[in-house]
């Protein structure tokens, strides 16, 4: 076959493979080769290029399943997360609610062992020491045991006693 022949039946092979014409840049050089070399050039970059194409796309498909597998899974621990925190939050929502009823119970406890409480008697001295007013507040402190309404009873005591003996003297 003659170059020129030869040349023309390259260029129709090529011509069929114009779909991957990219993968043919150098045809320039393959129009000289033999028709049937050409044929197995062209029949193998096609093919190398489908199995590498191939390979991209499932390497994307890969890359899509993960990116979606993390997605999901992002998802499910926000999810997971979210669950967490509202448990938790009906957890201390059920304590502070318990802890109000429990302060209201000991509160309403302690108003009625107040009322409960028999009113006490008066105070009497057999001895009467001499005193002050100082000597009042002190004793007055030291009745840290006694309710407030004894602490005023024996308060008062204490001042009746100073102002009689600033009379009296």
């Amino acid at each position: 076959m003659r170059s020129i022949e030869r040349i023309q039946a390259n260029l129709s092979l090529l011509d069929g493979a114009k779909d991957h014409a990219f993968l043919f840049n150098d045809s320039a050089s393959l129009v000289t080769k033999a028709p049937d070399d050409l044929m197995a050039i062209i029949k193998s970059r096609i093919a190398d290029h489908k199995e590498a194409e191939a390979k991209r796309l499932e390497q994307e498909r890969e890359r899509i399943r993960r990116e979606e597998q993390a997605k999901a899974e992002r998802e499910q621990q926000e999810k997971a997360a979210a669950e967490k925190r509202e448990a938790e939050q009906k957890v201390q929502m059920a304590e502070h609610e318990r802890l109000v009823a429990e302060r209201a119970a000991q509160r309403e406890e302690a108003a009625k062992a107040e009322q409960a409480k028999p009113e006490p008697e008066p105070i009497t001295f057999i001895h009467s020491a001499p005193a002050n007013e100082d000597s009042a507040w002190k004793i007055a402190g030291l009745v840290s045991t006694m309710t407030d309404k004894e602490k005023e009873m024996v308060l008062h005591y204490c001042e009746r006693v100073i102002a009689q003996r600033k009379e009296a003297a």
